[in-house]
């Protein structure tokens, strides 16, 4: 083997890097008990930012959610307001024939009434020229002498003059009786 100088050498060699593992370890040990330190000072503060952190990703998840649903409505009601436009235009559609159709009519009554009145020997009156008789001045039909409410109806309601008053005494009837009929419900 070895001779006793080496064996010293190896010796001093040994207890030289032992002493320098034990100062790198006294200076790790001392790092990590300021680490240590650190985090102990610090726990409340990181604690505090990941409860802030958990609550911001429930607000987040909160907000996702509500702006999900807002889009979802918005969606719904868009749909609705473009049902409500196509149902508009086609409810003007079917009051514009109404109306055409209600014009036409009228004018067939009108030429059947002429025609059943010149049938049965008498002239058809289409202007609104008033005789005498029937005038609304006449003192018979004056407030003062009007005795009951039938006997205005029959004045007013009931007798025309002409083809074109009977049309316009059924309108007025009409909107007599649907505004009686809304007061009703």
């Amino acid at each position: 083997g070895m001779t006793l100088t080496q064996i010293y050498s190896s010796y001093v060699d040994a207890k030289d890097e032992l002493q320098q593992v034990r100062e790198e370890n006294a200076s790790l040990n001392s790092y990590l008990e300021q680490i240590e330190q650190e985090l102990t000072e610090k726990a409340p503060a990181l604690q505090k930012l990941r409860r802030d952190y958990d609550l911001c990703l429930q607000n987040y998840e909160q907000v996702s959610q509500d702006f999900k649903n807002k889009f979802d409505e918005c969606e719904e009601l868009r749909l609705e307001a473009s049902d409500a436009v196509t149902q508009h235009r086609a409810l003007e559609r079917e009051n514009k024939r109404m109306k055409q159709l209600t014009s036409d009519l009228s004018q067939q009554i009108k030429v059947l009434l002429r025609e059943c009145e010149e049938a049965r020997g008498g002239v058809a009156s289409t202007s609104m020229s008033y005789d005498q008789s029937h005038d609304t001045t006449d003192s018979s039909c004056d407030v003062d002498n009007v005795t009951s409410s039938s006997q205005v109806i029959s004045q007013h309601l009931v007798t025309f003059r002409s083809i074109e008053e009977l049309q316009e005494q059924n309108k007025r009837l009409l909107g007599v009786v649907r505004e009686l009929s809304e007061e009703r419900e």
